[in-house]
């Protein structure tokens, strides 16, 4: 790894707690899609890790987006005088399924006879729809999948250096009209983010499952406890009556004893 590129790193990671990983090969930092993308995160890096580190609210990953070599020359061209404007830093989230077809082409604008549909509305019109680098949730609500990639985009922004430019400013979105003028140079993830576990199918249980779990269900359940027969036992009435002839005899006795004496 060059050694500025080792600097850069090490304040990235000391300061904003970011990981800039780097998977290519030595052959690779040579090429010039790897340099201008080295000195993209140099001009770029500090205040991109700053926001996003205030999006994560945790450690990051930043890589290299694995953009096609056409993609790449033709956006570094556009770069190097081939559009007016300036080269400004915005992010793009979208479902994770869609990046390989994005590294694949670039980032299309829908409707253009691609293929492409609107996903998530057009309110300032058909175009690729990026967050200022100052805010990246915006574009964070849109990265869907299993690791949730947000794309790390150049944009050739002519606002200012255009009578008619293709890049609408709109509060925090930069809707780009132009899809020369965007490309995405690297993706960030949360760091410790474990692979996604598939879940087995559900299976609807046959017939005989069913009755043999209401079977075990019905042994399971707990019998009610029997009152215990001689626990406040009361006199039978039968006794009770013995209990009041007796009596009655008894006092019946004492009344002709009385009328005796």
């Amino acid at each position: 790894m060059p050694t500025g590129l080792q600097q850069l790193v090490d304040d990235l990671r000391r300061k904003h707690d970011a990981f800039l990983i780097c998977e290519t090969l030595a052959t690779d930092t040579e090429s010039p899609f790897f340099q201008f993308c080295w000195k993209f995160m140099e001009l770029h890096g500090a205040l991109i890790c700053e926001n996003l580190r205030r999006l994560f609210n945790t450690s990051f990953n930043i890589r290299l987006a694995a953009l096609n070599c056409d993609v790449a020359s033709t956006f570094m061209k556009a770069c190097q005088g081939g559009l007016v404007g300036k080269l400004r830093p915005a992010y793009h989230g979208t479902n994770e399924n869609n990046l390989p077809s994005i590294y694949r082409q670039g980032l299309l604008i829908p409707g253009q006879n691609n293929g492409i549909k609107v996903a998530n509305g057009s309110a300032y019109g058909l175009g690729i729809y990026t967050a200022d680098v100052t805010n990246p949730h915006l574009s964070w609500g849109y990265a869907r999948g299993g690791f949730q990639k947000l794309l790390i985009c150049g944009v050739i922004d002519d606002v200012g250096h255009s009578t008619a430019p293709e890049v609408k400013h709109a509060g925090s979105a930069l809707v780009v009209f132009n899809a020369d003028r965007v490309a995405p140079l690297f993706e960030a993830t949360l760091r410790n983010l474990a692979p996604p576990q598939p879940q087995p199918p559900a299976h609807k249980p046959s017939f005989a499952a069913a009755l043999a779990a209401l079977r075990v269900a019905a042994l399971e359940k707990p019998t009610r406890q029997k009152r215990n027969p001689h626990r406040h036992r009361c006199p039978a009435p039968e006794k009770l009556t013995h209990v009041a002839k007796f009596l009655a005899r008894r006092a019946a006795r004492k009344r002709r004893q009385v009328c005796v004496a």
